[in-house]
């Protein structure tokens, strides 16, 4: 299949351009695709632009620039119920799950594949790593953490960079969640 190639404009993106960060050859695709077709932009580290429309055949060409490498992949927590932990984190999170037997459960992505799982054990000891998940309104996730019977061990709280609260699930996980603001009203 050849290569179809439509330039959609060059341009100068000043430096005061709201969200504008000088990022070396960062790569976003704009939109799905239009009869095997994707819009992408790039941008260099002189804050210059260009858009073009490229076949998806080629796509994998561009794939390698946005990499993974030591990014956190997958978490996996342990529970003592499977089903009580799936209860409290799909009615607090809206999260959805995959089982994989009587001991293992996925947690869905809501961008596909999984981001985690739960782990059946006996017992749960706490103070390993913790989990924090962020909240675009905080309040509203304290809510709904507490209408799901979480315990929560932490009121929120500042910190430099947000606010947070921590609680414990079911099993006796400790995690948290933070917000850039504390409420909507803010």
């Amino acid at each position: 299949m050849p290569y179809r190639r439509k330039n959609l404009g060059r341009t100068q993106v000043p430096s005061s351009t709201p969200g504008y960060a000088p990022l070396r050859n960062h790569l976003l695709i704009l939109t799905g695709t239009i009869h095997g077709v994707f819009a992408v932009a790039t941008w260099s580290q002189k804050g210059d632009w260009s858009a073009n429309l490229i076949d998806t055949a080629l796509l994998f060409i561009y794939l390698p620039l946005v990499s993974k490498h030591h990014h956190i992949d997958y978490i996996e927590l342990s529970v003592t119920n499977l089903a009580e932990a799936k209860r409290f984190y799909g009615a607090a999170f809206g999260w959805t799950f995959k089982d994989y037997g009587p001991e293992y459960v996925g947690i869905q992505s809501s961008q596909g594949g999984e981001m985690g799982g739960f782990a059946l054990v006996e017992k749960i000891t706490r103070g390993g790593p913790l989990v924090v998940l962020y909240s675009d309104t905080l309040e509203a996730s304290l809510e709904a953490v507490k209408g799901a019977r979480g315990d929560i061990v932490l009121e929120p709280f500042s910190f430099p960079g947000g606010h947070r609260f921590h609680f414990l699930d079911p099993s006796g996980n400790e995690l948290a969640v933070w917000s850039k603001v504390l409420s909507s009203d803010t």
